[in-house]
């Protein structure tokens, strides 16, 4: 969620928190919509993995649609995609190394209502077809890794939710 530190001022603590859950409800679903799984929740983010990066664009576009600065909330999204170690902790997977660690650090690039995600994500044909289907143009930037200075290309585009189409 982008801002909900002040969402949270402006619209006090149990206002607030219930608008967010409802956020993690429209989130969960279009999750499952597009064949996804939520690994875990940190504070007012979600972490998700996906078998298809077709079905991660995909669902990241219906995600930022089902979101309105009108209700307060707006996302920004980042993926990337790639190996990583798959561990059983507290109960449940957890995900842990580059490709987590890359996605996360993505997500500085995105504003309200925009998805980033990595030239890995953007080199799958399938994703190129759905982008070109859409007819979405994406940003090029890159993201300079801050421990290595090494550039990694990054793309970007904005989503107009329902309100915003209308």
């Amino acid at each position: 969620l982008v801002g909900s530190s002040r969402f949270y001022q402006d619209k006090g603590d149990q206002g607030a928190f219930a608008a967010v859950r409802q956020h993690f409800v429209r989130v969960y679903e279009a999750v499952k919509q597009y064949n996804g799984a939520v690994v875990k929740t940190i504070g007012d983010a979600a972490m998700v993995s996906y078998s298809n990066p077709r079905d991660a664009i995909e669902s990241a576009f219906e995600m930022q649609k089902r979101f309105s600065a009108e209700d307060g909330l707006r996302l920004r999204i980042s993926m990337h995609r790639g190996s990583c170690l798959a561990v059983n902790l507290n109960s449940n997977i957890d995900y842990f190394g580059n490709t987590v660690n890359l996605a996360a650090k993505l997500q500085a690039l995105a504003e309200a209502g925009q998805v980033a995600f990595s030239q890995t994500v953007a080199d799958d044909p399938e994703v190129t077809h759905w982008l070109e289907s859409k007819g979405v143009t994406p940003t090029r930037m890159s993201y300079t890794q801050p421990w290595n200075g090494q550039q990694v290309p990054v793309l970007r585009f904005t989503v107009k939710s329902k309100s915003a189409a209308q």
